[in-house]
C-alpha cells in the first residue's frame, strides 16, 4: 500500500467513524450494536492494511536505544553524543526505525516506546542509564 492509499484508508475509517457518531444519536441501542458490528467486519477484512505497529522484536537493540532517546526528547545530535554514533549515523537509524514500526513521527515512537513499556511515564528523560545529556529543547 502506497502513502495515498494509507493515507486515504485513514480518511474513510475517520468518515465512517465521524458518521457513526452523527448516526448513532438517532438510532435505537440494538441499531448501533449491529452497525458497530458490520462495521468492525468491514474495517477488519481490508487485508491490504497492515498493522499500526511492527512487534518491537523487529528492531535491533541498538535501534532500540535510539528509540528509548528519540522518545525521551533527544534529537539526534545528541542521541549520537550519548550513543557515541555521528548525528547521521542516528538518523539512518530513527528512520530504520519508523519504516520498521510502520510510524512516521516523534509523537508516534513516543506513544509505541510508552506501549512497550520502555520508559516509564514519571521517568525523567535525563535519567536514562547514567545520560548527562539534556533532552533537545524545540529551538535546537
Amino acid at each position: 500500500m502506497n502513502i495515498s492509499q494509507s493515507h486515504h484508508m485513514s480518511a474513510t475509517k475517520k468518515q465512517l467513524l465521524d458518521q457513526l457518531n452523527f448516526i448513532t444519536n438517532r438510532l435505537t441501542t440494538e441499531q448501533v450494536k449491529t452497525l458497530i458490528m458490520e462495521a468492525s467486519t468491514l474495517l477488519s477484512s481490508q487485508s491490504t492494511c497492515r498493522p499500526k505497529s511492527a512487534p518491537l522484536q523487529t528492531l535491533s537493540a541498538r535501534e532500540v536505544e535510539v528509540l528509548v532517546l528519540v522518545a525521551s526528547g533527544y534529537n539526534r545530535r545528541n542521541i549520537g553524543v550519548s550513543l557515541g554514533i555521528t548525528a547521521n549515523t542516528a538518523a539512518r537509524h530513527i528512520a530504520n526505525i519508523y519504516t520498521k514500526l510502520g510510524i512516521g513521527s516523534v509523537a508516534e515512537a513516543t506513544s509505541f516506546a510508552y506501549d512497550n513499556r520502555l520508559i516509564a511515564s514519571s521517568r525523567h528523560p535525563t535519567a536514562i542509564a547514567g545520560n548527562d545529556i539534556e533532552p533537545a529543547t524545540a529551538g535546537a
